[in-house]
């Protein structure tokens, strides 16, 4: 007589196998000796299209390359090879998303059946499935790979100045660099406000890069006649699946006139305030200046943060001229400059140079004098420009006496 035994022997790990047995009796005594047993393999199926002559599984993907966030489509197929209708159960997971599909789908009779299965993919991940026949026996598996990357974006942008007026055009430049192994979907956020925060301008838009491309972008506004004056920002934002990827700002400034617009000097400067600058502004200055007098500004700028290219002082144009000034030189009769002569008010300096300023139009009595030398007196006239007066000093015939009379 036959008989024939199973031990249910569940094998997990590929690999080949023996089996080797030995027959005993009921005494426990072996009726025959062990023999050389048989050998096998056990192998894991292959991936990708599982084949069955029965049945076909396989599972595809819109792309293989995501970026994180976005949507990713996998669509399941499978073939039934028989004439029958077949209920096929598929148990499905993605690992590091930790998403499992379990369902029972009905194939008709040599048909193929397909249906989508979406995710958002956050990681790089392998979907693998298995599939059983109504009577719960696996008939077959297959899988499909996909790579996510983080979104990496270089951003460059600068004005074409650094100083705008009221109502000026303002120019930008703007690079995009995808530095992501699959193509970039971006919106991009360009963002313009006045010293004060409000809003200047505003644009937005969406565009797709290239996988390792790039692209540059132009675009102009107008300042607002009613602009703050100070320090503007421009920040351009990129957003990939409403998630922030990367920005860039830039600065630029409506100058603050020094001098207001009746002639006089303003007695008090406001601070500006930029990100990453300790920025400190001095005017030397009283409450006022007197008409024409020059104004002298110093800037102090501390880099803390970003380097710092130029600095600017502004210069506002002065109400036209009521006066004007009379200059020249003073020399003795061998044309040797004369230092320290008197000229009205005002002496040479060491190269017998003088000036008068602030004299209104008309005629003016100069009277010049030095020690050693006999006086001049001129009348003169001041007209509208520059006016020259060059004396020569005669020396003293009997020089001069100083002292104590008593």
């Amino acid at each position: 007589n036959k008989s024939v035994y199973s031990s249910g022997l569940t094998l997990e790990e590929p690999g080949i196998y023996s089996v080797d047995y030995v027959l005993y009796g009921v005494d426990s005594k072996p009726i025959q000796p062990q023999a050389e047993g048989i050998y096998f393999s056990f192998s894991l199926p292959p991936s990708g299209i599982s084949q069955n002559p029965d049945f076909t599984f396989d599972i595809t993907s819109d792309s293989e390359n995501y970026i994180s966030g976005n949507k990713a489509i996998f669509t399941f197929h499978i073939g039934n090879n028989t004439s029958r209708n077949e209920s096929i159960k598929y148990k499905a997971s993605l690992p590091h998303h930790k998403i499992d599909f379990n369902d029972t789908v009905t194939v008709p009779a040599n048909k193929i059946v397909s249906f989508d299965k979406n995710i958002t993919a956050l990681s790089t991940d392998l979907l693998s499935s298995d599939f059983y026949s109504s009577q719960n026996v696996f008939i077959g598996e297959t899988e499909r790979g996909i790579n996510v990357f983080q979104p990496s974006l270089e951003i460059s942008m600068t004005s074409d100045k650094e100083q705008y007026s009221p109502g000026e055009t303002v120019s930008m430049a703007i690079g995009l660099e995808n530095k992501t192994e699959t193509a970039l979907n971006i919106e991009i956020v360009l963002d313009a406000t006045d010293s004060n925060a409000n809003q200047i301008y505003y644009y937005s838009s969406e565009l797709k890069l290239p996988e390792r491309g790039s692209d540059s972008l132009s675009g102009s506004f107008t300042m607002p006649e009613d602009v703050s004056m100070g320090i503007c920002k421009a920040k351009l934002s990129a957003f990939s699946n409403s998630r922030l990827i990367g920005y860039k700002s830039v600065y630029f400034e409506i100058p603050k006139p020094l001098i207001n617009d009746g002639g006089e000097a303003e007695t008090s400067i406001d601070s500006y305030t930029i990100p990453g600058i300790d920025m400190g502004l001095v005017i030397n200055m009283e409450n006022s200046y007197p008409k024409n007098q020059a104004i002298s500004a110093s800037v102090k700028i501390n880099n803390i943060g970003e380097t710092i290219g130029r600095s600017y002082v502004d210069i506002k144009v002065f109400p036209e001229n009521t006066t004007w000034d009379l200059c020249g030189a003073i020399k003795d009769d061998k044309g040797a400059v004369i230092k320290g002569a008197a000229i009205n008010n005002v002496y040479s300096n060491r190269d017998g140079r003088y000036k008068i300023n602030y004299l209104d139009k008309g005629r003016y009595a100069v009277n010049i004098s030095s020690p050693g030398f006999d006086s001049v007196s001129k009348d003169i006239e001041i007209f509208p420009g520059n006016n020259n007066l060059d004396i020569s000093l005669t020396p003293s015939k009997y020089g001069n006496l100083s002292g104590l009379i008593e």
